[in-house]
């Protein structure tokens, strides 16, 4: 059987959580919130089973961004999972039900089986993001070997920390998230800038997501292929170990292949591996509930593509989900079938991968 951790609990359950790679942001998560780190949001923990527990996790309901269920486990054994998300799924079903939308970060094993409860469910048939990543942490040698290094500003900069009222808007803008989010993580997360001396102004940056993990990595193009990059993320990734106390960990969307290269390439890094050598890949792929003509319309409007392929392209959709409200959006919405279409990533029994959503990280 499963079982929900208590609050009370948490703490003490950081040992068996410690597990690295295998279990690393279930617990980078648990410990945050353990330090008042993410206190801003609610969490809950899972495990299964009760005895030994091999399956955990975690479902973050933050308070400016959508809810996230991540989930780890420390063995692919596929019977194990199948009964864990299944004895998982019976405590949060109600909390998932009551969700518009909800980011689940899992890798493929896991995955399987969480579609199947979501297709039974019925409740949320549409993905707008489904991005496969490569994890990336530091070793003990590696972290060791990091905060040794002494590293500088190039000439004409400076480093900088992030500062939530000078800088909050200014990073926002450039990675399309929610002001008072990024207010938030700055206030309590590590984050580094590079400053211009010059012009004064913040030309590259980097911060950490909700639960520790090192994201949002930015230059601005006039000051790229300078090495700024590179410096921002090693900076970083050394007060995440001195101030959060936790292995650096970042996750790299394969749509970005030179990043990832680059990042295996590094000293530093240390990329998940499945046993037979292979890249073992986790997914963030987002959920969303469709009560509604009108909230299936304000999920698709952002997707304008072309005008010349709209009907087609919205019939094909609305066979994929022959439910009347679609069959009304199809019928009654004449002007949103001659003004927008859908570039739609791929197609697959009841649900939909749309490509063009920005993921909006943990």
């Amino acid at each position: 059987m499963a079982f929900q951790v208590p609050k009370s609990s948490f703490e003490s359950f950081l040992s068996q959580l410690n597990v690295v790679p295998e279990l690393i942001t279930i617990y980078n998560t648990v410990k945050q919130f353990v330090t008042g780190k993410i206190d801003e949001c609610g969490l809950e923990l899972f495990g299964y089973p009760h005895e030994e527990p091999v399956l955990w996790a975690v479902l973050k309901k933050p308070k400016y961004s959508m809810n996230v269920l991540l989930m780890q486990a420390v063995l692919c054994q596929d019977q194990v999972l199948k009964l864990g998300v299944e004895a998982i799924f019976n405590f949060i079903k109600g909390d998932l039900r009551g969700m518009d939308k909800v980011l689940l970060v899992a890798g493929d094993k896991i995955l399987e089986n969480v579609n199947i409860k979501m297709k039974k469910f019925a409740t949320h048939p549409l993905m707008t993001d489904n991005n496969p990543c490569c994890l990336f942490y530091m070793d003990e040698n590696q972290s060791d070997r990091l905060l040794k290094e002494e590293l500088v500003a190039p000439e004409g900069f400076s480093f900088v920390d992030l500062d939530p009222k000078r800088d909050a808007e200014i990073v926002s803008n450039a990675v399309q998230e929610n002001v008072d989010q990024t207010k938030e993580r700055l206030r309590k997360m590590p984050s580094v800038g590079v400053r211009c001396k010059e012009s004064g102004q913040i030309v590259a940056f980097e911060l950490c997501s909700g639960i520790g993990l090192i994201t949002h990595h930015f230059t601005f193009p006039e000051f790229r292929r300078q090495g700024l990059g590179r410096l921002v993320e090693l900076r970083l990734c050394q007060k995440v170990i001195q101030k959060l106390g936790i292995v650096p960990v970042k996750q790299v969307s394969r749509k970005s292949p030179e990043v990832i290269n680059m990042s295996k390439r590094s000293l530093f890094w240390t990329v998940y591996k499945e046993a037979d050598g292979s890249d073992r890949l986790g997914y963030y792929r987002i959920y969303n509930i469709s009560r509604s003509i009108d909230s299936l319309k304000s999920i698709l409007r952002p997707l304008l593509w072309s005008k010349r392929r709209g009907y087609k392209m919205l019939s094909l959709f609305t066979r994929t989900f022959p439910d009347n409200a679609y069959q009304k959006l199809v019928l009654s919405q004449k002007s949103l079938t001659k003004e927008y279409t859908y570039n739609l990533f791929a197609l697959k029994s009841n649900f939909i991968s749309i490509c063009s959503l920005p993921r909006n990280t943990m």
